[in-house]
């Protein structure tokens, strides 16, 4: 597999993903129209807040959390090129060829860069409105989260949306602490322990959730 047909093969089923996630929560999203743009500044401001840039009080860069809200910010930024990418065709060469940049791991960029190249893709979002895939692998890039990163935290919280949504989530009905732990944790735990499978990560992952999850469930409604 060629580096270009890896990164079309990772980025469409990632596709896929939030299309199914995005129509279980609202089947007619597509007409809905969100303002996907808004979300992803908002976001790229709660990154900022993990780069320890403020200087009035004690804090430090926190890489992992950084990782997390890039994950986020994947997401609404799927949900913006599905609105404008035909449904039948594979994604243009140009986000691929984007994605690209992320196959080689590199190390991270001091704080400073980060912020600097953060600035710049969240203006670019506020000025066209739109989520530049090109700018988020640069900005990813600079953080240190490769390819393979991204998708597996992007598939693995994609199976944790979903998993909400079909326990309940918008009625109420899911319960978001399991057994005393929040399912974010439960979630980082399972990460950790499912083996990790291109095609089948995002099956195996939300197995794993659903298990544990209906297993602490049945077990507080014993106790």
């Amino acid at each position: 597999m060629t580096p270009y047909s890896e990164c079309e093969n990772l980025l469409t089923q990632m596709l896929d993903l939030q299309r199914s996630i995005n129509s279980i929560i609202n089947p007619h999203w597509r007409n809905a129209r969100q303002q996907y743009y808004r979300a992803i500044w908002i976001e790229s401001a709660e990154l900022a807040d993990h780069l320890g840039w403020k200087w009035w009080r004690q804090n430090e860069c926190n890489l992992q959390q950084v990782h997390l809200e890039l994950v986020d910010i994947f997401h609404f930024g799927l949900c913006d090129l599905l609105m404008r990418w035909p449904e039948d065709q594979p994604p243009p060469a140009a986000a691929v060829n984007a994605m690209t940049r992320l196959l080689p791991l590199r190390h991270p960029a001091p704080s400073e860069n980060i912020l600097r190249c953060l600035e710049d893709f969240a203006g670019l979002c506020l000025q066209t409105r739109r989520f530049d895939i090109a700018a988020f692998c640069e900005l990813a890039g600079q953080c240190g989260l490769s390819l393979h990163g991204l998708f597996k935290s992007y598939v693995a919280k994609n199976a944790l949306n979903r998993l909400r949504q079909e326990r309940g989530y918008q009625t109420g009905n899911y319960r978001k602490t399991w057994a005393g732990r929040e399912d974010n944790e439960w979630l980082a735990e399972l990460q950790a322990s499912v083996p990790f499978s291109a095609q089948h990560y995002g099956a195996d992952i939300f197995a794993a959730l659903s298990c544990t999850y209906d297993e602490c469930q049945a077990r507080e409604a014993v106790a």
